[in-house]
């Protein structure tokens, strides 16, 4: 079942026939069922998620060794000499790390520091030689960092991003910047059970990890645990002896399930569990617009008696029910399992609404078309409430088979399809 299929899915549940639609113009708001088809397939992959196998291998993080002798000892610059003084260290220190192949896989002479080093006998202190060391050390290290054949892995997490000196205090921030980076790069060492996993990360419907394998090939099959910080790496923490670069892993991963016009990655026995979390979440994002539409009606009946009475409690009133359904409809597509955000949002719309249905009752008779726009709004709301029981019904009945489906999985239980048969499909 694609998206194109749920589309014509989620007409047919709202009322509406897409050949001739009286609801509202999906052209002109397209984002409805596109929207609840997204709400449910994020809700349902965080039940039942693709599971994907990546093939990587073992990695030195970036240096073979940490670098423990080519540390900057200056303090932090907060004047043009102390700025001087640890931006000449940098040069140096940086300039032996660069080219060793004690750290590196080979020696990087390209990116060489070559600005002279400024000094207080300078005219000025050094403060423009100093500019001018501190942008091209910036523009050196960066690229070391992913200088092809040079690292391991290229580093790619200590990069300076202060902008470039142009007078004292940037020098001075930009200096500081470099120094803390640079110390954080000559710490980038290994002890072979890093695994580097910013291909899967970067995946942008990743969802979380789940497991390793290796050594890999083994029956049964090895399972090291891992901790992971957030970032670019893993690091396997046991029942592994540290492995050496290449060694493959086979990382397990969820991903966010794929549902498009042409194509889905639901598994046909949850096909109709899909459809059930989209017909909720439309059906409530429209009774959010069928209650502003009732705030609307509302509001063209006071205006038609505004000459009257005074209507400052109305107005509040209005107001009021305007921000309820906009918190309400805020919270529809946000993953809610297990709370009722939205309804309450709605619930006190439906309480204002009530009441400023009674105070407009009271003035209604004194002009037809006040009274036309109070009918309305009424009938209005009489159906945006149809739909939100409605579509809160079937959101909580989706919220059963999705924990139904958590058991399945975490038991290896055979999947039992799912049969709506509450409503006329």
């Amino acid at each position: 079942m694609n998206r194109a299929d749920l589309k014509k899915r989620l007409w047919r549940v709202l009322g509406d026939d897409p050949a001739l639609p009286f609801i509202w113009d999906e052209v002109k708001d397209p984002d409805i069922l596109n929207d609840s088809i997204g709400a449910a397939v994020a809700a349902f992959s965080e039940s039942c998620p693709l599971r994907v196998r990546s093939i990587l291998s073992v990695t030195k993080e970036v240096h073979k060794i940490g670098d423990t002798a080519n540390t900057v000892s200056s303090p932090d610059a907060t004047a043009q000499n102390s700025v001087n003084t640890l931006l000449n260290e940098i040069k140096a220190d940086y300039n032996t790390h660069r080219q060793s192949t004690t750290y590196h896989r080979n020696g990087d002479t390209v990116n060489v520091v070559t600005s002279p080093d400024p000094s207080g006998g300078d005219p000025d202190g050094g403060l423009a030689k100093s500019i001018t060391l501190a942008n091209e050390i910036k523009a050196d290290f960066n690229a070391h960092g992913i200088e092809p054949t040079i690292h391991q892995v290229d580093d790619t997490e200590n990069t300076v991003t202060k902008p470039d000196a142009v007078d004292l205090e940037t020098v001075k921030t930009l200096a500081n910047d470099i120094k803390s980076k640079y110390s954080y790069h000559l710490a980038e060492k290994t002890d072979g059970r890093q695994v580097y996993i910013g291909s899967i990360i970067a995946d942008s419907k990743y969802i979380r990890l789940e497991s390793l394998e290796y050594p890999v090939n083994q029956y049964p099959p090895i399972r090291p645990e891992f901790d992971y910080y957030g970032g670019n790496f893993l690091y396997m923490s046991s029942g592994i002896n540290p492995g050496n670069t290449g060694e493959l892993v086979f990382v397990f991963w969820h991903k966010k399930h794929t549902v498009d016009d042409s194509t889905s990655t639901i598994p046909i026995e949850y096909e109709n569990v899909l459809q059930l979390g989209a017909e909720a979440y439309a059906l409530l994002q429209h009774s959010g617009r069928c209650y502003h539409q009732a705030g609307q009606d509302l509001q063209k009946s006071k205006e038609t008696l505004a000459g009257l009475s005074s209507f400052d409690e109305i107005n509040k009133i209005l107001a009021d029910i305007g921000d309820d359904i906009k918190d309400a409809q805020g919270k529809i597509n946000v993953i809610n399992i297990g709370e009722d955000v939205p309804i309450r949002h709605l619930d006190l719309a439906q309480t204002r609404l009530n009441h400023a249905q009674r105070s407009l009752e009271m003035l209604g008779h004194y002009s037809p078309e006040a009274d036309g726009y109070l009918k309305a709004a009424v009938e209005m709301g009489n159906t945006a409430r149809y739909f939100w029981d409605e579509g809160n019904m079937r959101l909580n009945q989706f919220i059963s088979e999705l924990n139904r489906i958590q058991v399945e999985r975490s038991i290896r239980q055979k999947p039992r399809p799912f049969t709506m048969n509450i409503w006329e499909d």
